[in-house]
């Protein structure tokens, strides 16, 4: 796994501490974060999971914010759907899904939410709109903090289920998910005041890309201990990021 480099102009005088950076980290392309095989299981298990919480207006209620959340998970596997060759979406039958997971994750009400889940279904099952949305930046597809929950719960998770692998498949997809929403903090920089201080933002979500990507090839390989060096190394990333972005 290698991510791209590329020279990142900014608008404002770099400083040594940008320089000694070197240039913006580019975010690695979605086949180096999901496979295909993995991406299709993924999308099939958020559709699955959605479906019980908007099964009827008291489940829909119950769910409080886990619609958002999950809508907007899907709404992000859609979007790597999109631009990963061999998917098992066309492009615009995966941009039709992306919409229709943002318009559910964006409901208040059940009527829209279930009208929404059931344009979900269709565009999972392969069908795209007649006019299917055009496509968008990684940074548009979900609202940061309910990514940030989201890899907050799946990270605690995965913590868990490195202590003895015992489901290699579904314990590296869950690595996957992580990856594919750090593709989504990358594309999301308004928490950057500074432009200098971009180039820091993207390569911590980088640093959050490789490391999933690495942890998810050594839960495959069953090899826990490099699985947890990688997903901890993957964790402070993340950990630095909030210290200097958030704190």
């Amino acid at each position: 796994m290698r991510s791209l480099l590329r020279p990142l102009v900014l608008a404002v005088a770099a400083s040594c501490a940008l320089t000694n950076l070197a240039s913006a980290a580019d975010s690695l392309k979605v086949a180096d974060v999901v496979s295909a095989a993995d991406l299709k299981a993924m999308i099939a298990d958020a559709v699955s999971g959605l479906e019980k919480l908007v099964a009827d207006e008291k489940a829909f209620a119950e769910a409080d914010t886990r619609v958002r959340n999950s809508a907007s998970v899907l709404a992000a596997f859609a979007q790597a759907a999109s631009e990963l060759e061999g998917a098992s979406l066309s492009p615009e039958a995966a941009r039709t899904l992306r919409q229709a997971a943002q318009d559910l994750a964006a409901a208040k009400e059940f009527g829209p939410a279930k009208a929404a889940f059931d344009r979900v279904v269709k565009a999972a099952n392969g069908e795209a709109a007649a006019e299917p949305p055009a496509a968008i930046e990684w940074g548009k597809v979900a609202r940061m903090h309910p990514s940030m929950e989201e890899m907050e719960q799946r990270a605690t998770k995965l913590r868990r289920s490195l202590k003895r692998i015992r489901r290699p498949e579904e314990d590296a997809q869950m690595a996957a998910s992580i990856g594919i929403l750090g593709l989504v903090t990358y594309g999301d920089t308004h928490e950057v005041k500074d432009p200098a201080d971009l180039p820091q933002w993207q390569a911590w979500a980088v640093e959050l890309q490789e490391g999933m990507a690495k942890t998810a090839a050594a839960i495959r390989e069953k090899d826990a201990a490099a699985a947890t060096g990688h997903f901890e190394a993957a964790m402070k990333s993340c950990e630095k990021c909030h210290e200097k972005f958030q704190d």
